[in-house]
């Protein structure tokens, strides 16, 4: 017979007691609550990475920035020396008349290809007429161009003799060469319109008549231009040839009027062109759309440009003057730019002599 075996109570408290001491200070070591799991780990791995891109993301910017910071520099430098570059051949008169004969020279060759383009649309027309009915087998068919190329070379003698006479300031007998003109045209015409005139082709003889119309106004343009450029060259060489007198002249007096002038005694100074830095700067603001109803804060603007001008033109750095007047460099170099654009195209308004 089996019995049960008697459990005393106060043994299996000892034994419980027991395991409690032994699990109380294990579950509450820092350790055992550090521990981290797998996932954790590759949790802070992956934060880890992130944080990296974000430094070498910075990083770059940074470095790209810079560069843009030296481009823009360097693109504000170029920009300045042209404009000083501009500003410098503007106050030469010798640059300046060459820059008029160059533009005389493109413009007279502009002109003598539009008109030779007439005349050649011209030339199919009067082949046109010449040769109706005609193969290309038949020789007549070829020399009816003919006609048309000889009067294009005369047309262009005539002009080619105009514009040399001009850029020499040579003044031609304009009286022969309008005869001549008006008898060329006049054989044009009566090639490119007779025929349908005379068969009563009222709306063909109106299309057949606009290559000679061309070419006469090309030829009246051309020389109306060249007159023109004659008058502008003959003033540009009186200017360059005063300029070089003064040049010439003006050491020789400094030279004598030290030593024989009193001490305190104002030379008499030779007329000089000079740019007008006031209109300039007017001229300036006005540009940019500044309102004439604010006259107070207009005048204030103009003369913070006229300050630039000047201070430009006295020599300083762009970045020297935007630091001086607290300005933007950008700024600075954006007014420099506009004067430079607007002397280009219009120097002789902004020019003035002080004698």
């Amino acid at each position: 017979m089996v019995t049960k075996q008697q459990v005393n109570p106060a043994e299996m408290l000892r034994d419980q007691v027991r395991t409690a001491a032994e699990l109380v200070p294990l579950q509450t070591d820092p350790v055992l609550l550090q521990q981290r799991s797998k996932l954790e780990m590759r949790r802070e791995a992956q934060n880890a990475r992130r944080i990296r891109r974000a430094y070498r993301r910075d990083a770059l910017a940074a470095e790209l920035e810079e560069v843009r910071a030296l481009r823009r520099a360097r693109r504000a430098v170029r920009r300045e020396e042209q404009t000083r570059r501009s500003m410098e051949r503007l106050a030469s008169v010798e640059l300046r008349r060459l820059q008029t004969y160059r533009r005389a020279m493109w413009t007279s060759r502009g002109l003598v290809v539009l008109v030779c383009a007439a005349l050649a649309w011209s030339a199919v027309n009067v082949q046109s007429n010449l040769a109706a009915g005609m193969s290309p087998t038949d020789p007549l068919w070829w020399l009816s161009f003919a006609v048309e190329v000889v009067i294009s070379g005369f047309v262009v003698a005539l002009m080619l003799v105009a514009t040399s006479a001009s850029l020499w300031g040579v003044d031609l007998d304009r009286g022969k060469m309008v005869r001549f003109e008006i008898g060329l045209m006049a054989v044009t015409v009566g090639l490119n319109v007779g025929p349908h005139l005379a068969a009563g082709e009222w709306g063909t003889a109106a299309q057949f008549s606009a290559a000679p119309v061309m070419v006469g106004a090309g030829m009246w343009l051309h020389g109306w231009i060249a007159q023109r450029y004659s008058l502008i060259l003959a003033e540009a060489d009186s200017r360059v040839a005063t300029a070089e007198a003064q040049e010439a002249v003006l050491p020789e007096r400094a030279a004598v009027e030290g030593s024989s002038a009193p001490a305190g005694a104002n030379s008499e100074s030779a007329p000089m062109a000079h740019l007008d830095l006031r209109r300039l700067a007017e001229e300036i603001v006005d540009k940019v759309g500044y309102s004439n109803h604010y006259m107070p804060d207009r005048v204030r603007v103009v003369e913070i440009v006229e300050t630039i001008l000047t201070t430009y033109e006295s020599g300083e750095s762009v970045d020297a003057i935007a630091n001086q007047l607290n300005l933007h460099t950008a700024d600075v170099v954006e007014v420099i730019d506009q004067a430079g654009r607007l002397v280009d195209e219009h120097a002789d308004a902004f020019t003035v002599t002080v004698t």
